[in-house]
């Protein structure tokens, strides 16, 4: 749908987005995401917000006074059970709407930091409730899909004058559209699906982020969360996010402490990007402390002294292309195949990654929910 996007010059967000699809001109404007989500429209100021006190984060998260809280400090505050039934019911629901707003709404990963203006305004719930959310989110969503398609044809720098790689957008659709979270809902469909003689768990696109932010991410593994624990499969699938940038997947294969990436990206045998050693230093000491805690090594009679955890990467892995980067889209893919004891390599990785796409659209269309 993006790719028939006409090419907007102006970037007001007044005017509404142009599709041309099978001869018709769709419009898609403030009225029609006004129909879609029922959200408030009006003025955005926020000026009255920018200095000052804040209560909620001094109360909450008393270690960050004079700091910034990210958005995994509050999903950790969910997560902890015996932390959040501590909670009065007014912070529960302010931690909850700071997530859904940053999170769910405007697409944002769990290393993002919350801005003060949000922690100061939802320490009035009357004021939140009556801001108009629709525009702020209009906007951001405005500003990610506009001429998207356009930015990724060739010449698109010399037109431009974009010089810098870093500054030329891709395809990692923020606000609304990454409100849909799909990762996650795919990896509940494959537990769902899960064929009785497979050996594998997977994990929540969470169970990372926590990890590196210092949590200990139990109830992933201990049957708390999932049927099965650790200490009854032999491999486990962990999605990676280089936030706003790509996805990939790692299987972790317990017996061995063998960790092997499967990327539809650019791979290197000397890894040298700093996320990725982060990655591998976190994986390579939490993943033992893990299995300690939830007892795979007294269940598996694996000896915890000499146990360790290695890495490579999986080969002959088919690689995105086309218009879009796909990477979400292969991460599913990856989870589906590998979920079903078949093999990666397809014959032509554009034409499944597309037929894959619309699989998706039709599996997220089934399960929608309806809002009154």
């Amino acid at each position: 749908m993006l790719q028939k996007q006409f090419q907007q010059k102006d970037e007001s967000y007044d005017l509404p987005l142009v599709y041309y699809l099978n001869g018709h001109s769709l419009a898609f404007g403030r009225q029609e995401f006004c129909l879609l989500t029922g959200f408030r429209f009006g003025i955005v100021s926020f000026r009255k917000r920018r200095y000052g006190q804040i209560p909620f984060r001094d109360s909450v998260f008393p270690h960050k006074v004079g700091q910034h809280v990210k958005l995994i400090d509050l999903f950790q505050i969910i997560e902890d059970e015996e932390v959040f039934i501590k909670l009065s019911d007014e912070d529960a629901i302010r931690v909850c709407l700071l997530l859904t707003l940053d999170v769910i709404f405007m697409g944002k990963d769990l290393g993002s930091i919350v801005d003060d203006i949000f922690l100061r305004m939802v320490e009035d719930l009357d004021e939140w409730n009556a801001f108009p959310w629709g525009e702020q989110v209009w906007r951001q969503l405005y500003d990610s899909i506009r001429n998207v398609s356009s930015k990724h044809i060739p010449g698109y720098r010399e037109i431009t004058g974009v010089n810098e790689s870093k500054d030329l957008p891709t395809y990692s659709l923020n606000g609304f559209v990454a409100a849909f979270k799909h990762i996650d809902l795919w990896i509940s469909y494959m537990w769902h699906t899960r064929p009785s003689d497979m050996d594998w768990s997977m994990v929540s696109s969470f169970f990372l982020p926590l990890l590196m932010k210092g949590t200990m991410p139990v109830w992933y593994a201990n049957k708390e969360t999932y049927p099965l624990g650790w200490g009854e499969v032999e491999r486990v699938f962990i999605p990676i996010n280089e936030p706003e940038l790509h996805w990939s997947l790692a299987e972790f294969h317990i017996q061995t402490g063998r960790v092997t990436f499967i990327d539809s990206g650019p791979v290197y045998e000397n890894e040298m990007r700093p996320y990725y050693l982060s990655v591998r230093n976190c994986l390579a000491t939490r993943l033992p402390e893990l299995l300690e805690q939830v007892g795979v090594f007294e269940q598996k009679e694996i000896d915890s002294n000499t146990y360790k955890i290695t890495f490579n990467n999986a080969k002959n892995v088919p690689k995105q292309g086309g218009v879009f980067d796909d990477c979400g889209v292969w991460l599913c893919i990856f989870l589906y195949r590998l979920g079903n004891g078949k093999l990666l390599d397809v014959d032509n990785p554009v034409q499944v990654a597309l037929a894959y796409r619309e699989r998706l659209l039709r599996f997220y269309y089934k399960h929608k929910i309806h809002v009154a």
